[in-house]
């Protein structure tokens, strides 16, 4: 009964079609079913998320070191305190 319902969470090796009495591919190169892409899916967007939660956790601890040092040695390196946040995400070109 579960093979006749939902073929593509028991049949791996294609997709078919609920609408036609044939199995028939819905799209080329489709090798999983609708369980195991929608899990590479959820896993692909908690990498993307991880990796920008990183990105901001890094940008957050620049800021930080840059806010600690003296105004000399922020006008040894060309930036000034206002420029800070600016010059961590775009780089000192850019100001």
């Amino acid at each position: 009964m579960i093979k006749r319902y939902l073929p593509n969470f028991v049949y791996t090796y294609n997709v078919t079609s609920s609408y036609s009495a044939e199995s028939s591919w819905l799209f080329p190169g489709a090798n999983a079913g609708i369980l195991g892409r929608t899990l590479r899916h959820i896993r692909s967007y908690l990498t993307e998320v991880r990796c920008r939660q990183a990105l901001e956790i890094e940008i957050r601890r620049s800021t930080e070191h840059l806010y600690s040092l003296t105004d000399e040695q922020l006008r040894d390196m060309g930036i000034t305190r206002m420029d800070i946040p600016r010059a961590v995400r775009f780089g000192k070109g850019n100001l």
